[in-house]
């Protein structure tokens, strides 16, 4: 399989102005890398072009070169300078160069010979680019660190928050005793039951122990108006 050659490279050119930069247009950066691309014997087959912030990186062009890039739809990507690339910070920035390089995307700035994929600076910026997301994990732990000690010290509970379950609600339609109420129901007297001693100390018994029977009866009665009978008599 034969080498890409120079003069065989896909271009495609990245241009931004932002809100703040006023009396800049995108047209001034186009004009150059449309000559650095001729220059060099550049195919330019697609333009990106922004008008917002370089802060964010859900711009609308930006993300379309990432999809085209993905894609191997150009070969190199022209910028005019690192910050019209991506104002985000240094790590994301060179993550961004990182993930060109991934898709087998080369890049070049125009005003920053060092940032160049395709020359002798290549090895070098991917150095860089290794040792910052290195010192950047670091500085992450640490802060992290800090942050869990400064917790303890104030006497801040770490982990997952324990777990609470809500009380069984009480039920809305039972309905609330008095206070008077409950000491009027104290207050009754409950009937003893067959067996137990009564409040006077006397065993209750069975009603029909204590009303004799309709015999015994007649002859108490009889028994008592037999003396009367005789004197009577007599």
């Amino acid at each position: 399989m034969a080498a890409i050659t120079v003069t065989q490279f896909r271009c495609a050119l990245y241009a931004r102005v932002s809100t703040k930069d006023k009396g800049q247009e995108v047209e001034n950066q186009l004009c150059q890398l449309r000559e650095f691309a001729s220059r060099n014997g550049w195919t330019m087959v697609a333009e990106y072009i922004d008008h917002e912030s370089g802060k964010v990186s859900d711009r609308a062009q930006f993300q379309q070169m990432f999809e085209d890039a993905s894609q191997r739809k150009f070969d190199v990507l022209l910028f005019w300078s690192l910050d019209r690339l991506s104002r985000e910070g240094v790590l994301p920035t060179l993550q961004h160069l990182q993930r060109l390089t991934s898709y087998g995307i080369g890049y070049r700035s125009f005003t920053e010979q060092y940032f160049d994929s395709c020359g002798i600076f290549r090895d070098a910026v991917i150095a860089i680019v290794a040792t910052v997301a290195k010192q950047e994990r670091i500085r992450i732990s640490e802060r992290v660190r800090a942050g869990l000690a400064t917790a303890r010290h104030k006497g801040q509970r770490l982990g997952r928050p324990r777990c609470s379950f809500p009380a069984p609600a009480s039920n809305p339609c039972a309905k609330k005793a008095s206070p008077g109420a409950r000491s009027r129901r104290n207050s009754i007297p409950t009937q003893p039951r067959r067996g137990e001693p009564t409040s006077r100390g006397h065993q209750l018994t069975d009603s029909r122990q204590s009303i004799p029977n309709k015999g015994s009866t007649t002859v108490s009665i009889r028994l008592m108006l037999m003396p009367l009978a005789i004197q009577i008599v007599t």
